[in-house]
């Protein structure tokens, strides 16, 4: 396990005591935190407080779950080596507070346990039992259990964003921070070979300088060239250097500032990635060659030095979707007299109204109001929108803006569906030369917006401290779409490129131009459907209000170019046809009146054509006409999330409750009906009748289920039925071939040779736990043959010992014995054995119990004659 070094762990507590009461609530609000355990062996635990010293400072602290008996953190990545200098026996101090406002934490309980006995008790049923602070131990109080929900030693995917805690710096230089809660190692390059042949999850497979970045520590990383692409890996800590991300930084413009980059973790989001040392190392059966993963559509760099996040990190959000939204006043309150009229210059600007640390205006932290108001519109942190100025106006018409959605409802960088009943804080100002005055705020829902829109109904805003019973105005929501307004081009009065193209990203969000390789990709291409696949080359981030480049290089030897304009999750959200050449263009939004690239009815026509597409790449896979791989049960797969993250649209457009109708519930019911039929092909396969063609084809039956079970069954248990009733086969066909034996159906018995003689050395062998299985019934069978064909041999040499004159010779059943046993043996003198058995011993074998039947024939004969002769 030396290579194993980090450990993924998630916990939970079960009835933890109460810490809380009065004003706070009857409840807690638990973390933990891990130690070394310094004092193991030397301290009684009897009257331990959970009091630590400077130098026994925490190496990992929990969140803390607000009013929770029972609370469930969420998983965290621990480095083995900081830890417990991977020695997997030593005890770790698990320390359990009450965090509380005003004071210090309260101790609650502790445990101890190492790391081989946390992978040990993972799983519902292994309570572990807290122990009391203090001298509660003597008293036996129950202090609650701990759970480890999951445990496992693996790597986890890595997220890099933008640093908003560090301004862009100027030149080429790349600041990069370790914000997760492992070391890490850092390495840039200028191959795109090497970023294409680099997969996730596997080892980086070509050598290369790093550096190891600490928790917390920041590089600096220098460009080996400022005139070519940048690419960052980042690799695990150990010696096997894991790629846990990858990302293109695009090509230095001289002058231009470069952003700052921070490296995060997103454990607990439902699709983050977790690699083990295992299928880092061992390639998957049947892997295709080549190093292609790392071409991922959409992964190419940015433009213009500045940082544009990599696509797969968008998708982990699920598609990129905004709210284009118009707002407008009603007699809102007068803050400009004088000299300067009685009216007022209002702006407003939106915040969310959830997540960790936010309180609800004139409201406590348990949501109970106040008995004053005191809510004044002062914010620590940014807001996530703010709005145009509209001058001298107390019924202002604010212009339309678009809101990210998916970037809004994941703030705190978590996974997850863009949700409209996440509410929002609308604050209405005054702008002036020196502090700008607050004038009123509202609370709101985002689906509250959308109704609104529709029902024109107003919504009334809420006056400030010092105007509680002031009436405000009222907001009224003209626009508030859902979707992805269509991007076009236009002219760009601005000086052209002399490198190519200029594009400038006029809109307020990042997007990708491809640059389609000829009319019949671009006419293929819709606005509104996602793009599958993306050549890297052709590809140009643009961040919002930067510039962008399509080089003269790209487009040489064209007379056009068809461009195609994609949003973050790749969906195509414009495109345009221009003549090949230098000049200046200008990606722009009409927020105004221009029409939707993305809306219900492209999710809605997207779901049908992802289910569509995936069962025309799978078939009907019991077919013999039909093949199957791997890349096609991929497809497969890749289409069924596609439509599972679009799915998590389905609430925010209004389609809930009409999955079936666009195919969504249909892929596994798809799949499911596929595997019964090849499990009912496998259990009809008769070897016997069919031979070698049937082994050949119960071969790819079990290859194809294989291939499906391994991918979509992490427990694999249809193929393992399979597997049995493969053992039960060759069982019957072994048994089967012995009574034809017996039944002097000497053929049939041949037959049952040749299929298991052909099913041992055929990849049947492969889908047995014993390779050597068939093999060894095949041998039996042959000694059963053997032992038969002597059997029958030995009955008859019998015969021909017998007393001769004996009046009666044989008796019925006698003849019809020994008839049978002449003609079995006569049966196998005439038989291809087809080198099951050497016909140099057959052959005696044979005629030895032909002889022995001809001599007590004579023998009969003459008995015959001398009773003749007596009478």
């Amino acid at each position: 396990m030396a290579e194993e070094r980090i450990l993924i762990i998630k916990l939970r507590g079960t009835n933890f005591p109460v810490k809380d009461s009065g004003i706070e609530g009857n409840a807690a609000d638990p973390f933990y935190e891990i130690r070394k355990d310094y004092n193991l062996g030397s301290n009684p635990r009897m009257t331990y407080e959970g009091k630590h010293s400077k130098s026994e400072k925490a190496l990992y602290k929990s969140e803390k779950i607000k009013q929770n008996l029972n609370p469930e953190w969420q998983q965290m990545a621990v480095d083995l080596k900081t830890l417990c200098g991977m020695d997997f026996q030593r005890k770790l101090l698990f320390d359990i507070y009450d965090w509380d406002r005003f004071s210090s934490p309260d101790f609650m309980s502790y445990v101890e346990l190492s790391v081989d006995e946390i992978l040990q008790k993972q799983g519902t049923d292994n309570a572990i039992t807290l122990l009391p602070p203090g001298e509660d131990t003597k008293h036996k109080q129950n202090v609650g259990e701990l759970f480890v929900v999951s445990a496992q030693l693996a790597f986890p995917q890595v997220h890099l964003t933008a640093n908003a805690n560090k301004k862009p710096t100027k030149g080429p230089s790349i600041h990069v921070t370790n914000s997760t809660t492992i070391p890490l190692k850092v390495r840039i390059g200028n191959s795109y070979e090497e970023y294409n042949a680099a997969q996730l999850g596997k080892p980086i497979g070509s050598p290369g300088d790093f550096i190891e970045l600490d928790v917390d520590a920041c590089a600096v990383l220098e460009r080996q060239s400022k005139r070519a692409d940048t690419y960052l890996f980042i690799l695990s800590p150990n010696s096997t250097e894991i790629v846990l991300a990858k990302h293109g930084l695009g090509t230095y413009v001289e002058g231009s500032k470069t952003t700052a980059l921070s490296l995060s973790l997103d454990l607990d989001a439902p699709d983050s990635a977790i690699y083990t040392l295992q299928s880092a190392t061992a390639p998957p059966p049947g892997a295709e060659g080549g190093g292609g993963g790392g071409g991922a559509a959409g992964e190419g760099p940015a433009e213009g030095g500045g940082f544009a996040p990599a696509p797969s990190a968008a998708k982990s959000k699920g598609f990129k979707v905004t709210l284009s939204l118009k707002l407008r006043g009603n007699d809102l309150p007068i803050k400009d007299e004088g000299i300067l009229g009685g009216k007022s210059d209002p702006y407003y600007e939106i915040r969310p109204a959830f997540g960790p640390g936010y309180v609800t205006p004139n409201h406590d932290v348990n949501g109970r109001p106040l008995a004053t108001r005191v809510y004044a519109g002062k914010h620590s942190d940014k807001a996530f929108l703010k709005s145009d100025v509209v001058k001298n106006e107390l019924n202002p018409r604010w212009k339309t803006h678009l809101l990210d959605l998916t970037e809004l409802c994941h703030l705190n960088g978590r996974g997850g569906l863009v949700d409209l009943n996440k509410r929002v804080l609308i604050d209405v100002w005054d702008k002036d030369m020196n502090a700008d005055d607050f004038m009123c705020y509202l609370e709101v829902s985002l689906q509250e917006l959308v109704d609104a829109a529709e029902s024109k109904a107003p919504l009334y805003l809420q006056a400030p401290p010092e105007g509680s019973k002031q009436s405000v105005g009222r907001l009224y929501v003209d626009k508030a779409v859902v979707g992805f307004p269509e991007v076009q081009v236009r002219d760009n009065r601005g000086a052209a490129s002399p490198d190519g193209l200029k594009l400038t990203n006029k809109t307020p969000v990042l997007l990708q131009v491809v640059m389609a390789e000829n009319l019949e990709q671009y006419n293929a291409a819709k606005v509104g459907v996602a793009l599958h696949v993306i050549e890297q080359s052709r590809n140009t981030m643009i961040s919002a209000g930067r510039d962008g480049t399509i080089s003269r290089m790209l487009m040489q030897g064209s007379t056009s170019l068809y461009l195609m304009i994609l949003n973050e999750s790749n969906v195509v959200v414009g495109k345009k046809s221009l003549p090949s050449g230098p000049g200046a263009r200008e990606l722009y939004m009409d927020l105004e009146s221009g029409s939707f690239a993305f809306s219900p009815n492209h999710v809605h026509e997207q779901l049908q054509t992802n289910y569509q597409e995936a069962v025309a790449k799978i078939g009907n896979v019991a077919s013999d006409d039909v093949g199957l791989t791997d890349a096609d049960i991929r497809f497969f797969k890749e289409q069924m999330k596609r439509s599972e993250e679009l799915a998590l649209l389905l609430p925010v457009f209004g389609l809930q409750g009409q999955e079936d109708t666009m195919g969504l519930a249909s892929f596994e019911a798809y799949l499911e009906r596929q595997t019964e039929l090849l499990q009912r092909e496998v259990l009809r396969c008769d070897l016997l009748s069919s031979e070698g063609d049937g082994v050949k084809r119960e071969v790819e039956l079990l290859k194809k289920l294989h291939m499906i079970d391994q991918q979509c069954d992490p427990q694999m248990k249809l193929y393992g039925e399979m597997q049995e009733a493969l053992h039960s086969q060759m069982d019957r066909l072994h048994d089967d071939s012995v009574q034809a034996l017996q039944d002097l159906r000497v053929d049939t018995a041949v037959k049952g040779l040749s299929v298991l003689q052909a099913a041992s050395s055929s990849e049947l062998t492969k889908h047995l736990a014993d390779p050597d299985y068939i093999a060894s019934k095949y041998q039996s069978l042959v000694a059963k043959l053997k032992e038969h064909l002597e059997s029958l041999k030995s009955s008859l040499v019998a015969l021909s010992a017998r007393n001769s004159t004996a009046p009666t010779g044989f008796s019925d059943e006698e003849a019809e014995n020994v008839k049978a046993a002449l003609s079995g043996l006569i049966q196998s003198g005439q038989a291809d054995w087809q080198g099951h058995l050497d016909p140099s011993w057959v052959g005696p074998i044979v005629e030895a119990g032909k002889g022995a039947v001809g001599a007590y024939v004579d023998k009969l004969l003459a008995g015959g004659q001398e009773l003749l002769a007596g009478a």
